[in-house]
């Protein structure tokens, strides 16, 4: 790419409808958030890894299983932005832009998308939403949750990949640790690990 990334307005919805067709965007963990589970095996991380300079090596990975260049860094998420009028001060809803970026950027450039502002002066970026997808394609993309702390690689059983990358964790050996190493919170929710397990297993 010519730029580290482009920011690209999402007018027609295009691919908020592309992702809205295999996701239930009103949908949270642990509930099954995918519209058809059966397609797919899910592999899971600690949300906050996929911000670490690191994760750029499992995009770089799963790219070039693809054979894609190219990964799509979307949120569903919109924010507000204060106007005046008439000595009135209304909020209006703005939707936020999709980055499309090189699955080999630096991790410095990886770090200027996640923390890129979309107006000045505001702490508005991908870092402050907490719904995130980084999406390939239909066949293989990752789900971000921050408020669960939780990321899910989806990936289309019939592209026959398994597990392409060894950090990510099937959702029984994720549920059976989820210590410091994932997130700690969880060590006490035995019913949600329960669910997530029973609604995320790789048949």
């Amino acid at each position: 790419m010519e730029n580290r990334f482009r920011l690209i307005e999402d007018h027609e919805y295009k691919l908020r409808n592309e992702i809205g067709q295999l996701v239930d965007y009103k949908a949270e963990l642990s509930k099954q958030i995918f519209k058809e589970p059966e397609l797919y095996d899910f592999y899971f991380n600690d949300f906050f890894r996929c911000y670490q300079n690191e994760f750029i090596n499992d995009l770089n990975k799963i790219g070039q299983l693809l054979h894609q260049e190219e990964v799509r860094f979307f949120t569903p998420l919109y924010y507000y932005e204060s106007e005046k009028k008439f000595f009135r001060t209304h909020l209006i809803q703005k939707d936020v832009p999709y980055a499309v970026f090189n699955i080999d950027i630096t991790g410095e450039e990886y770090d200027e998308i996640l923390l890129h502002k979309f107006r000045k002066g505001k702490d508005i970026g991908f870092t402050a939403f907490d719904y995130l997808y980084w999406y390939f394609n239909p066949d293989c993309f990752i789900y971000g949750d921050k408020t669960s702390e939780i990321s899910i690689l989806a990936i289309k059983k019939s592209l026959s990949l398994k597990n392409p990358l060894k950090n990510w964790r099937k959702v029984e050996l994720f549920a059976a640790n989820p210590g410091e190493e994932w997130g700690p919170w969880l060590k006490n929710e035995a019913k949600f690990l329960a669910e997530l397990i029973a609604n995320y297993h790789n048949n």
